[in-house]
């Protein structure tokens, strides 16, 4: 597991973006937080999130996921829920196919299907959600989906790109989570597979590698997950900023009075 002091309570993958080095000074500590579900704390974890004095919390989730697995109330702050999710999950795809060892080996493609649609037929979904993160007087801010990796990754990735930080930092916060969830990943893939073990009347270790290791991709964060956005953002866009004005509608000004609350800029 990361020793990284970005890492505020590794059960729920919650960190922060705050010392992250950009053109413009390092972004702040204490301003931006980034995490998955939280309605399984116990008492240790909802003191670390009551120190936080969060302002706002940006829920990625669907209704679904947060009738089922409800935010806590810290203390006074605003919890936003803004859907990033559509009817058609590519996720779920890429689950179904994972435990199929035939189709196993296209996860990670499925996958990657699923990051290129954040860029395409679901952008629109991001632009509120990038509003009331620049929104005036919003932090500290936390945002988070359910693992806190792939919609809470992907907006991480955004953030800090508008923010003009290098690629190589980018994709080190992505990854960073395959490392902060491990050893729940390491449970929940002894749990799948005695599950699938069950379904098809094996034994455990009879499960096939391929299914396995297909799991094992779903439940972390792969380079190759981000890279597929960043591909769609070059090619449709050529970088990030021109998505951010062009293709989300938000405009230098706003991300210049964001930037000048979150940035240091000494």
């Amino acid at each position: 597991m990361t020793t990284d002091a970005r890492v505020h309570w590794a059960p729920t993958n919650l960190r922060e973006l705050g010392g992250y080095a950009t053109p413009h000074g390092p972004i702040r500590q204490g301003v931006l937080y980034r995490g998955g579900r939280m309605d399984e704390l116990d008492d240790d974890g909802v003191v670390v999130y009551r120190g936080l004095r969060l302002h706002t919390i940006v829920d990625l989730r669907r209704p679904d996921e947060i009738a089922s697995m409800p935010t806590p109330v810290f203390g006074s702050e605003r919890n936003v829920h803004l859907s990033v999710s559509t009817g058609n999950n590519a996720f779920a795809e890429a689950a179904a196919k994972a435990d199929d060892p035939v189709t196993a080996p296209e996860v990670l493609a499925t996958a990657g299907d699923y990051f290129r649609s954040l860029v395409t037929e679901r952008l629109h979904l991001w632009r509120p959600v990038v509003d009331t993160v620049f929104e005036a007087d919003g932090e500290p801010l936390l945002f988070h989906c359910t693992a806190g990796k792939d919609r809470t990754g992907f907006l991480a990735a955004m953030l800090l790109k508008f923010l003009d930080v290098d690629d190589a930092t980018v994709f080190a916060d992505f990854e960073m989570t395959t490392h902060v969830r491990a050893p729940f990943v390491e449970r929940r893939l002894e749990e799948r597979r005695r599950e699938l073990a069950a379904a098809l009347g094996i034994e455990p270790d009879e499960v096939a590698p391929a299914s396995m290791d297909a799991w094992r991709q779903l439940m972390s964060s792969p380079p190759e997950f981000l890279r597929a956005s960043f591909d769609v953002v070059e090619r449709d866009w050529g970088d990030w900023q021109t998505l951010r004005r062009d293709g989300l509608g938000i405009d230098d000004d706003a991300l210049a009075q964001w930037r000048a609350r979150v940035v240091d800029a000494g």
